[in-house]
């Protein structure tokens, strides 16, 4: 049973590494929360099949945090007790099905190596640069979001029928 759970532990870390290996993290926001509203077109629940190395049905939970923010139900990154931001593209197609990308750890490792944006690329790679150069890097950086993570649909909540029993 011991080996069992280890197995699992490690799989469960191994899923968590290549997730963040995978997506590009940044030590401040892309924008002042303030400035902008959350895309309230994200809240509720989603499913699809997702992975960068093994597809298997995910579901993700967005809830608002306030008007400015949204975020997924789950844990958050953490690097050295402080928050990491963690960066996808995203995109909410006409037919209602939400695709996400992650970036790519070597875009963004030979980005920072060349300067391209300050950061750190060692084990991944973090952005460390402000937020407006964080935008522009983002903006000019064609190549960084190129891998599907999925694509999922939004589950809409079921509406108890009405009773037509007369008492």
């Amino acid at each position: 049973m011991k080996k069992m759970k280890r197995t699992g532990l490690f799989v469960a870390l191994l899923a968590l590494a290549l997730l963040l290996t995978s997506c590009v993290m940044s030590e401040n926001p892309l924008s002042n929360p303030r400035d902008f509203a959350a895309d309230s077109r994200l809240e509720g629940v989603w499913h699809g099949l997702a992975g960068l190395v093994d597809q298997r049905i995910h579901y993700l939970h967005f809830v608002p945090i306030d008007d400015y923010a949204m975020d997924d139900v789950g844990e958050p990154a953490k690097d050295k007790g402080e928050s990491t931001y963690l960066i996808f593209k995203y995109e909410i197609a006409k037919d209602g099905s939400l695709t996400i990308w992650s970036g790519s750890p070597e875009v963004l490792k030979r980005d920072v190596s060349h300067g391209r944006v300050a950061g750190t690329a060692s084990w991944g790679a973090t952005i460390t640069d402000n937020s407006a150069s964080l935008r522009n890097y983002i903006q000019r950086a064609n190549d960084l979001f190129t891998e599907q993570y999925g694509t999922f649909r939004k589950i809409l909540p079921k509406v108890p029928e009405a009773s037509t029993k007369k008492s």
